[in-house]
């Protein structure tokens, strides 16, 4: 799951736009991509429960004495492996194989059924691809894990819809934001997205945070 520490990093670089407004979701993508809503109290014991059942949990926030509610799934190392396993290991290669998924649909091209990825869900982390028809090459698979992993951030969403009112905006944060596929994955689930264009989301949150001190 993602560390205590982790957590802090991704609480710290929530507030580089300043404070998280109510029904917005900061989601921050490293190799942890941890999606951050902010509530002005506590959850009673029942919610938290409710929500721990989906791996979700309840924090005091580093600024403005309010809470957070963290949901994470582990898509970036998922998509790191699966790049790794192609042979990617650079930016350029990176950039060709983003390229490659944008040029087919979102839903990819291969028959229902014809490819299945596991493992982004928080306590998981093994990349588990099944192939089942030809044709399932980089950007395929590639698509696959974001198509995955978009369908446990839905779950993610259904699980804290159910104690606090939907979010309606969310900004996407990371090292994984740049790429257009995963920007066009995200837009499918999350809502009227934005994306950051800051390389250090943690370093501007900590002045941010040090001179509301």
């Amino acid at each position: 799951g993602v560390l205590a520490g982790e957590v802090d990093d991704h609480l710290v670089a929530a507030e580089a736009d300043g404070a998280i407004g109510p029904g917005h979701y900061h989601v921050s993508m490293g190799t942890a991509e941890v999606l951050l809503r902010v509530i002005d109290e506590p959850l009673g014991y029942a919610a938290r429960t409710r929500l721990a059942g989906h791996l979700i949990n309840e924090v005091r926030h580093v600024a403005g004495g309010k809470h957070v509610l963290v949901a994470g799934v582990k898509t970036g190392l998922l998509l790191r492996r699966a790049m790794h396993t192609f042979g990617v290991t650079d930016r350029d290669g990176r950039d060709r194989l983003d390229d490659a998924v944008m040029a087919l649909p979102y839903e990819g091209e291969l028959p229902a059924g014809g490819l299945e990825v596991s493992g982004a869900r928080n306590d998981d982390g093994d990349l588990a691809v099944t192939v089942r028809t030809d044709g399932a090459g980089p950007a395929e698979v590639f698509g696959a894990v974001l198509r995955h992993s978009n369908d446990e951030i839905r779950a993610l969403i259904e699980a804290l819809d159910r104690e606090v009112p939907p979010a309606t905006s969310a900004t996407l944060t990371g090292g994984w934001a740049g790429m257009r596929s995963v920007q066009r994955a995200r837009a499918e689930v999350l809502p009227k997205l934005t994306v950051s264009d800051r390389a250090q989301e943690t370093a501007f949150g900590a002045a941010r945070v040090a001179a509301g001190l």
